[in-house]
Formats: C-alpha cells, structure tokens, sequence
C-alpha cells in the first residue's frame, strides 16, 4: 500500500511539473505598450508590460555596418532590459532584473494617469505635459523584441542566431491565419524583404535560421528555397525542394543552370509551384508553363499526367509568366527554333490575342529590341499571327494577353518548318473525313441493304449520329450501346459559339472536372469532354485537362474495342487529342468525340499519330 501511494504521489508531481512547465512555455500576453519622451529621432524606445508582471524595455538603433539582407534596407540593433512591475491604484514600479542599460525610471513610483506616466503625484496633478511615458498602440509595437517595429526586420544582434528560431518567427507572422494563399504570401513578402536573394548560387549555410538572422542574410534558389520550405512547415502547408534544371531566357545575357531550386506546396488538395528566387511573376506557375523553363531532376515533381522528357524540354521555346497566376494556352510553333521565308507564323487559341511583339537581331553590334507589326485573324475559334521579318538571324519575343511571354531563335534561311503545315494537313483530313458520302437515310433502306446487324438502341437517341455513322457503311454494331457512347450521344452537336459569347455546356465540361478556373469555349476541350463522360458514368478520369493525361488512365489495351478510347499525339509538344473508340473503315479510325471542327461529333482520324488505346475501368 504503502509503494502504491509513493507511486501515486510520484505521478502527481510528475503530471504537475509537466503542467507548470506547458504554462512556463506559453508566451506572455501583452497588457499596455508605452514610449518614452526621446529627442534621438532615429532611434526607437518602448517598454511592454505583459499580464503575467513582466515587462520588456527595448530600444533600437540603426546598425550602419550592417551589409546584409535586401540591398539599402535600414536594419537596427536592440538593447534589451526585463524585468518585473507592480500596478495598483494608479501607481506603478518597474524593477529591473536583466540590465543592458541604465534609466532613471527604475525602482520608484510612477503616477498612470489617462495613458500618461509622471514621475510624481505633482506633474500628474499640475502639469499634464511634463510626462515621462505616454501609450503607444499594441498592434504597431507588438512584435518579437527581435523584430523592428518600424519594418519588422529582424534586428542585428551578433548572439540572436542562438536565441531565435524559424518557429518564433513563422508564428508571429502567421497570427491565427488559416488560408493557405495569404499564408504563403505573407512568407514570400517576408523573404524577398529580409533575404537578398543571389543570382548566382551561394554556399548557404545549413543553419537555416543564419540566412534570417546571421551576418550575411543572402542566399542563392538553394537556401531560400530551404528556407521557404522550412517556413511552411511551421505554417502548416506541406511542401518540397524541387532539383532541377533552369532554362535562361534567350535574350537575356544569362546562362542555362545545370542546379536551381524551387518549391512544390500542397495547397488543400492540390500541388502548386513556386520559384521566389525569380520574383513575383513565379508564384503558382501553371505546371504546363513552368515547365518550359524548369526541368526536375524527378519528373514526377513536372505536376504533368505525362512528363516530358529531357530531349523535349531541350525543344521546347522558353516562356515565363509575365504575372502571377498567368494562363498559359498552347501555341505552335512549339519549338523554341524556327526556320522561316521573311514571317513567322503563330498559331494559337482565340482567346489569348498578342500584346506585344519585338525582334533582337543576333550578330549585330549593339542590337536592340524593336517592335514589329503583325497581322492576326481568327477562324473557327484558332488565332493565326503572322510576323515579317527580315533579319536573317534573330529572336523574337512575343507577350500574350493571357500572361505568358515567348521567345523564339529565328533562322530566315528560306526554309520553312512544317510545324504548322502538319496541324493544317491533320485538319484538312478532318475536314475531307466529314464530307461523308451521301447515303439514303438508314430508315428508306430496303430490309435487303440493311446491316447484318441489328442497330443498337443509342441511334434512337440521334437522328444526325445515326446518319453519321451509317455512312461509313459499318455492317457490325456490337457495343455501340456502351455507356460511354451513350452519353456522348445525348451531347452529340454541341459546338462552340463564335465571338465572345461561350456555350454553357461546353464551360461547364471544365467545371465539372475540376477546372472551374476555364470559363470560355475556346480552350482546346476535347479532353473536358471525354472527362465528362466519364464522370456521369462514375469512371476514373485525369486530373490535367491535356489529352495524352488519358495515356495513364484505365489500362493499355492492343486491339481495341468500341467504347475503348483512343489517344492522339503529334509532335514533340503538347497538342494531342482523345476520342471514343467506334470502329475503323478503310485504314483510318471512326472516332466520337468533342473539338472537332469545333463540336461533338464523329470524324475520321488516321492512325499514324495514335499513342494508345485505353480501356477505362
């Protein structure tokens, strides 16, 4: 009995010293900030008294040796005193128990009267201006004493980097924030401000705390990007250092980075991307742009359903936001060199239009960049840009309304690339397929022409797909009442609406799946529609909205089924498309599917630029 009850007490003392060590470590709580009257302007003096009796007198003065952090930012050093105070009936004591320097207010009786602080009963009474503390707002002079009041830098001191911790001052910043977004951008404004961030790599110091506190406050994308990760830890918001690969800008006098660094965050359920080495512009870069000049060592950090390999974004022409959150539309030429005859030819979505374009010759002395004209005209929801130019060797650099700039090495050697002419022949045979022959409607046919077959109940469903498909003189029509072509079928026809006005339908594709950031018709959506099929019959689909993400979907099938999908790819790029899998006559593939020649509908493709057939579970 008598151990149970040595354990007992054991236990409850040990449960108590724990509970009064919690309390201990609980961070006081601010009661009253007061100033002194002081005649030095540049310097910053204030006494915080705290509920628990303790106060904090401080003051701050400007560090001129000081040579880190952001270029001609004014930084301070602190001197600190603490101690205890007593506060009753108007009177007050300061008793100081850690002195780093003298003052006279210690150890006597102070008067509080409306905010003010005498020094005796008299000048409280008589001589209302005659105060030695007057009150000063808690939210301007309540931050970490290790933090300037003036522009929250954290101060000079020689021994802060052992007392201080990333903990301390990620807390501070964050006060109660629970949004992601503002999370992160009160950490970014913060490092730009406190951090001088180098071109050129640097040997940061592994105690990331130094690159905020230490003596030299710079850091190269390795150190910052460390830090910034360490930071949203503290925050909250899980995330990553991300190895790579930088491409330079063309144009400028800078070169390729076989080491940069960046940041991947998950922001509720997404991944988003950020390089605050390289300034605002790259914050939550769009993956598909970001990959056009970042390349990571792991291609699984690209963010994209299908990665691009290292020959591809070798191919690829650089582009960069020109401004957070830019959207970034697909554009060809794709590749970042460009042989011509006297223009450049651009083509790209309607809804992105070009802002400015310039021409750099190469070779020249001092060569400049000049604006040049261009021409533009939109059919059938596609933007086509034409640039004359008549230097032989040159870049040129084009800005979109969309927020994303490119850059293009120029060789006008009367040779001209076949980028684009492949996207017209693909087109023309597009178009060549829909100019079906013309058949007696299926329902005046004698039973002798009839189909072997009988056909499948989805052709009830439309009068103008059971035509269409008719023509192609199909005489098997097993599985045509799958699901997916069910579906489809129900949206047969739905095609965009020329000019500014976008069709609901095809938005809502978008919204549907996940994009709710995509609010007009003329973003390629082939692939949105597919996605929606899928959805209304409860199947998987891809989270990117790019055709060749279907390539990880469901599984890989040799032969094809109807109601299979089929996935199309041309070139080194992006552009791709995905169809719904109905047969095949005459060699080519019998696809239904959505963004062809701008509505849903069945079209003939050739099987030459096929990557895949899925089956989705």
């Amino acid at each position: 009995m008598k151990n149970i009850l040595v354990i007992f007490l054991t236990l409850l003392n040990f449960s108590f010293s724990q509970a009064t060590r919690s309390i201990e470590a609980k961070a006081p709580v601010l009661r009253s900030v007061f100033k002194p009257l002081s005649k030095k302007s540049d310097h910053i003096e204030i006494i915080r008294l705290y509920h628990d009796k303790s106060f904090e007198h401080l003051i701050y003065s400007p560090d001129h040796q000081f040579k880190g952090g952001v270029s001609d930012a004014m930084y301070y050093k602190v001197l600190k005193n603490t101690g205890k105070y007593s506060m009753e009936s108007g009177k007050m004591k300061l008793n100081c128990l850690e002195k780093n320097f003298p003052c006279k207010l210690y150890g006597i009786t102070l008067f509080v009267d409306n905010s003010k602080v005498y020094e005796n009963r008299f000048r409280a009474l008589f001589k209302k201006k005659e105060y030695v503390l007057r009150s000063a707002p808690k939210e301007k002079y309540g931050q970490p004493y290790f933090m300037d009041p003036e522009n929250g830098r954290i101060v000079t001191n020689e021994a802060l980097e052992s007392e201080v911790d990333v903990t301390d001052i990620v807390r501070y910043m964050m006060k109660g924030e629970t949004e992601g977004r503002i999370k992160i951008k009160t950490l970014v404004d913060y490092l730009r401000e406190n951090v001088q961030i180098m071109a050129d790599e640097t040997e940061d110091s592994e105690q990331l705390i130094s690159l905020l506190v230490g003596s030299k406050r710079r850091a190269g994308s390795k150190g910052i990007a460390k830090l910034f990760a360490e930071m949203l830890k503290v925050a909250g918001l899980p995330s990553c250092v991300v190895e790579g690969e930088l491409k330079s800008d063309p144009s400028a006098q800078t070169k390729h980075k076989p080491k940069h660094f960046w940041n991947k965050i998950r922001v509720g359920i997404n991944d988003q991307l950020y390089d605050i080495s390289l300034g605002d512009r790259w914050m939550n870069v769009d993956p598909v742009l970001m990959v056009h000049s970042h390349f990571p060592l792991d291609e699984t950090q690209q963010l994209l359903e299908t990665p691009l390999t290292k020959e591809q974004f070798n191919r690829l022409a650089y582009s960069a936001p020109t401004r957070e959150n830019a959207k970034y539309i697909s554009i060809l030429p794709a590749k970042g060199e460009v042989h011509i005859k006297d223009q450049m030819e651009l083509l790209f979505s309607s809804g992105m239009s070009i802002s400015k374009a310039e021409i750099i010759p190469i070779g020249a002395d001092n060569a400049t960049a000049m604006d040049v004209r261009f021409t533009s005209t939109t059919t059938s929801g596609k933007t086509r840009v034409l640039i004359p130019i008549k230097e032989k060797n040159a870049l040129l650099k084009i800005r979109t309304s969309s927020g994303v700039e490119f850059t293009y090495r120029i060789y006008n050697d009367g040779t001209k690339d076949d980028e684009i002419d492949g996207y017209y022949q693909e087109m023309r045979s597009i178009a060549i397929a829909n100019k079906k022959v013309n058949v007696v409607d299926n329902q005046s046919v004698s039973t002798t022409q009839r189909p072997s077959s009988a056909l499948p109940a989805v052709f009830a469903l439309n009068a103008r797909f059971r035509s269409d498909v008719l023509s192609y003189q199909l005489t098997d029509f097993a599985g045509f009442d799958h699901p997916m072509i069910r579906t489809a079928v129900g949206l047969y026809g739905t095609t965009e609406i020329l000019g500014v006005k976008n069709n609901p339908k095809i938005v809502e594709f978008f919204h549907a799946t996940g994009h709710r950031n995509i609010n007009d018709d003329e973003t390629h959506w082939c692939s949105a529609f597919i996605m929606y099929c899928a959805k209304m019959n409860g199947l998987d689909y891809p989270k990117n909205a790019l055709a060749r993400s279907w390539m990880k979907m469901g599984k890989k099938v040799e032969q094809p089924k109807v109601g299979d999908l089929v996935v199309f790819g041309w070139g080194q790029s992006y552009h791709g498309h995905v169809v719904i899998y109905l047969g095949e006559t005459e060699g080519m593939i019998i696809g239904l599917g959505g963004n062809q020649d701008d509505e849903v509908n069945v079209t003939l493709f050739s099987k030459e630029s096929i990557l895949g057939y899925r089956r989705l579970n």
